[in-house]
């Protein structure tokens, strides 16, 4: 089978750990005995940016090839408003259209395409496949701001209303995205919710016996509101105000806008001598400090996956998360990991206070989170992913 792809994530050089999961997913595809065309679409003022080939990224040159189209669209400053939008869509439509026939001028008509996130190739399917000819997917990774921020109305009769008139499917990854996807206006009967795969690390070392001194703690995200690093501070602060003998640390590894705010409030919660800001880390840096740490905290209220979570699990560390987020189609609460209510600081630090105290308790979420990440894989994905548009 040939499958077209089209790419909004594709990783770049420039970048320590740029998302990674579309090269995974067309790894998967690959290993399946699919061959695979990658279109990574790019603005005019990025036409000169470099991307990754397939060799680059150790997937096989033979069955994967990639390549990059100059889309003309509107800067994110005018395409974020409604005229913007459907500009944006109309513009790239046509493009996508152009790229489509040049393939199957030459050979190479797909038999399915999978388009990852939604601006603005989803969005104008209408366009590209009004005829639906081409069996397609959408694979919605999370709320695009902007569209979450337009009008119902108008979502539903330019946006929700193109994109359904040229999808088989749309994929979320996570059932946190169900209420954005009826806010845009997309067709409920055509969305199916499939989580995201995930490669699993080399087993975690772990001495025997339980660690000596302080408790190590750690969060890893982009350091923006949504991810609950505030809140975890403030529960952090409120149990040492409780017990101010428990020894333990918190270890934050990421960057982002809301750094400088959270190393300020570090200092007014009297936090300093036991939170340490990283920064930004290669993966395989990050997956060694998962490794040496007891408990993974991301109390994140707006999570529509997670993969940080899935790390933390095969690393052992126990995890804590949220109810109604991405944690949730990931964690089940007391078996593999802990989940709180959003945004609730006082449920938050008794958590983390039991975990801390309570070593026979996290040994024994975080064996069991050891065995049911494994039900993740990219094989998996891969397969339901075309299963689902085969469905329809």
């Amino acid at each position: 089978m040939r499958i077209l792809v089209f790419s909004s994530y594709w990783p770049r050089p420039t970048k320590i750990h740029n998302a990674t999961f579309e090269t995974q997913q067309v790894a998967a595809l690959t290993e399946a005995g699919h061959h695979v065309d990658v279109v990574v679409q790019t603005p005019p003022w990025r036409r000169r940016a470099t991307f990754l080939g397939a060799a680059e990224l150790g997937l096989d040159p033979v069955r994967v090839q990639v390549r990059q189209i100059v889309v003309p669209r509107l800067p994110e400053i005018l395409g974020r408003y409604p005229l913007g939008i459907r500009m944006n869509i109309r513009t790239t439509g046509h493009r996508v259209k152009d790229c489509i026939e040049a393939y199957v001028a030459a050979g190479r008509e797909p038999d399915l395409v999978i388009v990852h996130g939604e601006r603005n190739v989803g969005l104008s399917a209408g366009i590209w496949n009004r005829s639906r000819k081409w069996p397609t997917a959408v694979i919605v990774h999370g709320a695009d701001p902007a569209l979450e921020a337009a009008g119902e109305e108008f979502l539903h009769l330019h946006v929700g209303a193109l994109a359904n008139a040229g999808m088989s499917r749309i994929i979320l990854v996570g059932n946190r995205l169900r209420t954005y996807a009826r806010h845009l206006g997309y067709d409920e009967q055509r969305i199916t919710v499939i989580p995201n795969g995930f490669s699993q690390p080399r087993p975690p070392f772990r001495p025997s016996g339980h660690e000596v001194g302080a408790v190590r703690m750690v969060s890893v995200a982009r350091l923006v509101p949504v991810k609950g690093i505030d809140d975890t501070l403030h529960a952090l602060a409120a149990l040492s105000e409780r017990n101010p003998n428990l020894e333990w640390s918190y270890d934050i590894a990421g960057d982002g806008p809301e750094r400088g705010m959270l190393q300020e409030l570090t200092k007014d919660l009297s936090l300093e001598a036991r939170v340490r800001f990283l920064g930004s880390m290669p993966n395989q840096d990050v997956l060694r400090l998962l490794e040496r740490s007891a408990i993974f905290v991301l109390p994140s209220w707006n999570e529509a996956f997670g993969l940080a979570y899935l790390e933390a699990m095969a690393m052992g560390a126990t995890v804590v998360g949220c109810f109604e987020n991405g944690a949730a189609d990931i964690i089940t609460d007391g078996v593999d990991g802990c989940l709180v209510p959003p945004r609730n600081i006082d449920s938050l630090s008794r958590v983390l206070e039991d975990l801390i105290t309570n070593p026979h308790r996290r040994e024994a979420l975080s064996g069991a989170a050891m065995q049911s990440v494994r039900r993740f894989s990219w094989s998996d994905n891969a397969r339901a992913v075309i299963e689902a548009i085969q469905y329809d």
